[in-house]
């Protein structure tokens, strides 16, 4: 069967980077010989029929615009008697939209969760059509250096708390910034090295208040102020998060406000303080150069592989290079969290910033 087009989509959570990677398919799919069709809001699009053909129009300015121009979507799938599709029936899905638009392939960006559910459908239906892209502003994906949303997500923050930072001086104040890390402390680590940060609390190292304490007090004598970046996932014995069930079939998790406790617990020990939850600006903003690079990059390999039958594989940055990987040992270790080698935790503690302790095994 000769084809003539390649589909497109971005599932759960929303980063900056889609529209690039959208873009350079485009480009590089026209190139080619074939029309880029976008599936609006996942998987939905797919079970729903609800497709646009792409033209350059669309996606002229996509190279540092965020979102998704395609919308997302990170809720359960289901069928009008309100039960979740399965894995087969969705599985069939995929082929039927396939042989209906004539798609040769689709790529899929999509983060952790995205790809547990795309490597449930492959154990089903092995010989799927789909490629891979990583997407995370968390960067925990598994098997790649770096996700699309990443680097324009910490540069959001680290503007944020090059912001505050004159709120800080002008007070003599100690201001916590609560950042988002679900479950690693990407976001929170690479921000706050390159913000200036005096200490930084993530999931993966085991910290103590009395030593972040007496941080925190010698960064006020040095100079009258300080900065605490905090991800929103780190914990305490008396502020826990909570998985709970939001009605789609999935649980979230909630996160237990841990800046605001910090900021009290400063407040506690004669530290006028204040606590500071960035919040979903984390997910805008212009994307980065750095990201385009990487989204553009991930396009224009995702649309090989498709025109070669290269499938069942996710895109990987390694060491420079995009790579494929087969999607079952992805499938494998699908999260990663921060590590003591990683080259910003080394500076962190060269740079005297308290960390804490490592002590969970990535």
């Amino acid at each position: 069967m000769s084809y003539s087009n390649i589909g497109i989509l971005t599932s759960g959570g929303d980063c900056s980077g889609l529209n690039s990677v959208i873009r350079s398919a485009l480009i590089r799919a026209n190139v080619l010989g074939y029309e880029l069709i976008g599936f609006r809001r996942g998987l939905q699009g797919i079970v729903h029929n609800d497709i646009v053909k792409l033209n350059y129009n669309e996606v002229d300015n996509a190279l540092w615009q965020s979102g998704s121009i395609l919308l997302s979507n990170t809720k359960q799938i289901v069928k009008d008697d309100k039960s979740a599709y399965t894995p087969d029936e969705l599985c069939k899905e995929i082929e039927k939209s396939c042989d209906a638009y004539n798609i040769k392939g689709i790529i899929f960006i999509g983060g952790n969760g995205s790809i547990r559910c795309i490597s449930k459908l492959f154990e089903v239906k092995p010989d799927l059509p789909i490629v891979v892209v990583p997407k995370t502003i968390d960067n925990d994906v598994a098997n790649t250096d770096f996700s699309v949303g990443f680097f324009t997500s910490i540069e959001t923050v680290s503007n944020a708390i090059s912001n505050i930072r004159s709120t800080a001086i002008s007070h003599e104040r100690t201001i916590v910034v609560e950042v988002m890390g679900r479950d690693a402390g990407y976001i929170a680590m690479y921000a706050g090295v390159t913000s200036g940060a005096d200490a930084i609390l993530v999931p993966e190292f085991k910290y103590d208040n009395e030593k972040l304490l007496e941080h925190v007090k010698m960064a006020h004598k040095q100079r009258g102020y300080c900065i605490v970046v905090v991800a929103e996932s780190v914990e305490s014995e008396s502020c826990k998060n909570q998985d709970v069930q939001i009605g789609d079939g999935f649980s979230r998790t909630r996160y237990s406000r841990i800046g605001e406790y910090f900021a009290n617990f400063f407040k506690q020990n004669n530290l006028d303080s204040r606590s500071v939850v960035i919040g979903h600006t984390q997910r805008g903003g212009t994307t980065s150069i750095m990201d385009r690079i990487l989204a553009s990059a991930f396009g224009y390999e995702a649309v090989n592989n498709v025109v070669q039958c290269n499938f069942r594989i996710m895109l990987s940055y390694s060491k420079g290079c995009i790579i494929g990987r087969n999607i079952t040992d992805v499938a494998k270790c699908v999260s990663r969290r921060l590590d003591q080698n990683d080259m910003c935790v080394q500076i962190a503690k060269n740079l005297n910033i308290y960390i804490g302790d490592y002590c969970i095994t990535a």
